[in-house]
């Protein structure tokens, strides 16, 4: 939570978090899709900073479960993000399952 709230405290919808303790991002609105369809919309007019630390490289479409599928604008900052996220849960996942038991990961290539 540290990280991402020093990422998207420049943002216009995040600024108002800024100086929240990472305690009370428990106590965050959860908002619909309706109530943020405005700053969608001036994300895709080029003012991207009203909702991302950084321009949209590619959109997302949301799996529509609630409706029509939506439109998710994706930073790079926000691909970085989750990629980290994806790789922390797959290990998670392989200590809970005991896949890894005996084995060392690295990021480091064997010379």
């Amino acid at each position: 939570m540290e990280l991402l709230s020093r990422i998207y405290s420049e943002t216009e919808a995040w600024s108002r978090y800024a100086d929240l303790p990472i305690q009370g991002f428990t106590r965050l609105p959860i908002a619909e899709y309706r109530q943020v369809r405005q700053l969608l919309r001036a994300v895709a007019q080029g003012e991207y900073h009203v909702l991302l630390p950084a321009p949209p490289v590619a959109y997302a479409l949301s799996s529509g479960s609630t409706g029509s599928p939506k439109a998710i604008p994706i930073s790079d900052v926000d691909i970085e993000l989750r990629t980290m996220s994806a790789a922390r849960a797959m290990v998670a996942y392989a200590e809970l399952r005991e896949f890894l038991e005996g084995v060392c990961l690295s990021n480091i290539p064997p010379q």
